[in-house]
């Protein structure tokens, strides 16, 4: 659903998640943007492979987050560097949690930055709005936030109404579009 604000909004059919993104699901894209997203989802998915076993994301610094029916495999180090759009250094790796099997990978961008600045191709960079949460930098924190009188507190991190805007790539296979936004496991 398209807003007056030109923004997309998109409800996943969670409880008080929706996505949202500057990007319009159905704009045309130029022979030349297509071809640089062509070529930066296959050099995405070059490197990707490396953590196709669990055990090898795992000695490279992921750690384990369980969101939304997937495993997301944040790299805090990735999180913090301030490089986004590094095709060798994804801020997460996704896997099937019956299987294990890698899905894809995801980038994100720092907070209160839009991914349309960061240069790159025009894609779908998204976040999703879920109400308060609790986040230690980039990543979310499993605690709830607290009523406190008459406002919510972390108590740790910080108190975020939304997630960081965030760019997904899908190995071959997995979705119907390698940056589709969806973050449910292929049935």
């Amino acid at each position: 659903m398209r807003t007056g604000s030109g923004v997309w909004i998109t409800d996943l059919g969670v409880e008080n998640v929706i996505e949202v993104s500057p990007t319009d699901p159905s704009a045309s894209r130029t022979a030349r943007e297509i071809a640089a997203i062509a070529a930066f989802v296959e050099e995405v998915r070059v490197h990707a492979r490396r953590w196709e076993d669990p055990a090898v994301a795992l000695a490279d610094g992921f750690i384990h987050l369980r969101i939304v029916g997937t495993e997301h495999w944040m790299q805090p180090d990735h999180l913090r560097d301030g490089i986004t759009l590094d095709p060798r250094r994804p801020e997460s790796v996704i896997f099937d949690p019956a299987t294990m099997k890698l899905l894809g990978v995801m980038f994100v961008a720092p907070w209160g930055t839009n991914g349309f600045d960061l240069g790159g191709p025009p894609v779908a960079w998204h976040y999703h709005a879920h109400g308060p949460g609790c986040w230690n930098d980039l990543i979310p924190i499993d605690a709830p936030p607290q009523q406190v009188g008459s406002s919510l507190r972390c108590s740790a991190g910080t108190l975020r109404n939304n997630t960081p805007q965030m760019l997904h790539v899908w190995l071959p296979g997995v979705r119907s579009h390698p940056l589709d936004s969806v973050m449910e496991p292929p049935t």
